[in-house]
């Protein structure tokens, strides 16, 4: 069966937000999901590229995408694809090759429609009776094999790839689901920990199955648990959660400061309950931003005088040809004006002053905003962060 056009919204990726708060599934119900991130984009082209390396059983330097990544992301296809390639060639006592599969996408609609997902790539060694999950994260936010606060307890498999092992273990033939007793899970993050593995009994997984099903049977009810935690990281809801606002208002005293109270104000002890939740405050804040700014974009009007700005201008040559001309005649070398890019205006006048030269560049440069931001207009016609007025940017 093909795999629907859609994440599932209550297990694979999403089963430790669904553990940790039931309530996210029909506050989102209605919210579009973001825009996909440059960190998401450059995951999912690494993710392809080990894909065709793995399922075509070439070269990792033979990919026809291989030179075109840079040294970091060539250090994550290879770490990843060299441990896949170390766990499938294993072989038991018995001299048995173990059975393989790479983007495993599986559906259990027995256990609920929005049961499936895709494991990254799938072991299983009959011969020494383990089944074994590897997923490959590319980011720099630290995952466990453990669900979160429970490391090191056999019982809590990191719920994620747990989902996708129980789907596995029930897509198995039935010739092989009696020959393993045991999980292995296994995370490669070169950026953040490297390799992380642990393994799991069986029965970990039967409670883990559980409880997935119980919290999505909450999160279907009509009074979902909410909570905020650490799954609320890439929660899309968290901008209009009203435990996410109840905890900053009212754990992080918010709602003193927007009474004119200042931060000296507060007494010894408010400000180490203000400081335990300062992070989560300011990311719950961005992420209000980056939700208002996706609002605005698609032409949804805010009251306040919320408007999108341009951001801060980058100054940028007009003409490199020409501004080279000049740099070389006021007495700078090659070396000092060209990288493999004629060097920024910013960079240009530092080595100036360095130098003890002085030169006006102004004719040759100009300022080019990078795109645009969410600020508020005051009376003035102008943004209060940004000196741009709204006749330059309706």
């Amino acid at each position: 069966m093909a795999p629907p056009a859609k994440h599932t919204r209550l297990f694979g990726s999403t089963s430790a937000r669904t553990l940790q708060c039931p309530a996210h599934y029909k506050l989102g119900r209605d919210i579009p999901d973001p825009p996909q991130s440059e960190a998401a984009a450059e995951g999912a082209m690494i993710h392809g590229v080990c894909e065709d390396i793995l399922k075509q059983d070439m070269r990792i330097e033979d990919h026809p995408k291989w030179d075109e990544l840079d040294e970091d992301q060539q250090n994550i296809v290879r770490t990843y694809v060299e441990l896949v390639r170390e766990v499938r060639d294993a072989r038991s006592d018995k001299g048995e090759d173990p059975l393989f599969w790479v983007e495993w996408w599986t559906q259990v609609p027995e256990l609920h429609p929005e049961w499936f997902g895709t494991a990254d790539a799938v072991v299983l060694h009959a011969g020494i009776g383990r089944l074994t999950i590897i997923d490959l994260k590319c980011g720099r936010i630290p995952v466990s094999v453990f669900e979160y606060g429970c490391e090191g307890d056999p019982m809590r498999p990191n719920p994620q790839l747990g989902s996708y092992a129980i789907s596995v273990m029930r897509h198995l033939p039935v010739e092989v689901q009696h020959r393993f007793t045991e999980v292995e899970l296994i995370i490669v993050q070169p950026r953040e920990g490297g390799i992380k593995r642990a393994v799991f009994p069986l029965s970990a997984f039967d409670n883990l199955r559980t409880r997935l099903l119980e919290a999505a049977q909450n999160a279907e009810s009509d009074n979902p648990r909410i909570e905020a935690g650490p799954a609320c990281h890439f929660c899309k809801v968290k901008p209009v959660c009203p435990e996410q606002r109840r905890m900053v208002l009212e754990d992080a005293k918010l709602d003193f400061a927007l009474e004119g109270g200042t931060a000296d104000e507060l007494k010894p002890e408010e400000l180490h309950e203000v400081l335990k939740i300062a992070d989560a405050a300011i990311e719950w804040g961005q992420s209000v931003k980056a939700y208002a700014e996706r609002r605005l974009m698609a032409g949804d009007p805010l009251d306040g005088n919320w408007h999108l700005v341009p951001k801060k201008a980058k100054r940028i040559w007009k003409d490199e040809k020409a501004v080279v001309d000049v740099l070389m005649d006021a007495g700078l070398e090659l070396e000092d004006v060209l990288t493999e890019n004629v060097r920024s205006p910013a960079q240009i006048e530092a080595i100036l002053k360095q130098k003890g030269l002085k030169l006006d560049l102004s004719d040759y440069i100009e300022s080019v905003s990078t795109g645009l931001k969410i600020a508020k207009v005051v009376d003035e016609g102008r943004s209060a962060d940004n000196t741009t007025g709204p006749d330059e940017w309706d």
